[in-house]
């Protein structure tokens, strides 16, 4: 599964789920790109920043998650490879969470790609009724 798959895959899910979803979204002072940005209207800040890191470098992912919740204070998701790479990812931000992450520790989240595509393909054929749930109607 590549990089870009996932990303696809997040951002369906996230349309499917009613947000409105950015890809490659940019901060203002153009410092980080996040790869899949979520938010309840397109004029409101995200709600959620997914980072898919499956070559391996999470710290930077980590930095940058560090930036958007500075920014919008999100929940933060962080996709990796594998279970192997997602030990390893929360053994990096164990020493993270006590220092640079202490506020965000409840925020940040660190997924294997696996979990990403078995939900993606649990929703994907009930793409429709899920839309329909998903559905805000105006109060």
């Amino acid at each position: 599964m590549s990089h870009r798959d996932l990303e696809d895959m997040l951002a369906e899910i996230g349309e499917m789920l009613g947000f409105h979803v950015k890809r490659e979204e940019s901060t203002t002072d153009g410092l980080h790109r996040f790869d899949i940005t979520w938010r309840d209207h397109s004029s409101h800040s995200p709600v959620k920043v997914w980072e898919v890191e499956i070559s391996g470098n999470v710290l930077t992912a980590l930095a940058r998650l560090k930036h958007a919740f500075d920014l919008w204070h999100p929940e933060l998701y962080l996709v990796v490879s594998d279970a192997k790479t997602k030990e390893k990812a929360e053994e990096l931000v164990k020493p993270q969470i006590k220092s640079a992450f202490a506020e965000r520790e409840r925020s940040l989240t660190v997924t294997g790609a696996d979990t990403i595509i078995n939900l993606y393909n649990s929703l994907k054929p009930n793409k429709d009724i899920i839309l329909k749930l998903a559905k805000k109607t105006p109060h």
